[in-house]
């Protein structure tokens, strides 16, 4: 995986903002490897057998519930 010298720059400055410490250009660049990897993992689209599974039949969803709704 390939990352820009802009898109490192502004990761160990986003870093240094958050966390109020700065890192070495290689640990941010592990650090961002890494963090597009999970990105990329949470992202992936479920299998056909396991996204039944993710997703909520119509006779178990509650339209009528208000417990949870926007502020207005």
């Amino acid at each position: 995986m390939r990352v820009s010298d802009d898109t490192l720059d502004e990761f160990m400055a986003l870093y240094q903002a958050e966390f109020r410490k700065d890192i070495s250009r290689e640990d941010a660049l592990e650090m961002a490897i890494r963090l597009v990897n999970l990105y990329q993992l949470i992202m992936r689209p479920l299998s056909d057998e396991r996204s039944d599974c993710a997703t909520p039949h119509s006779e178990d969803r509650r339209d009528s519930d208000t417990s949870f709704q926007a502020a207005e």
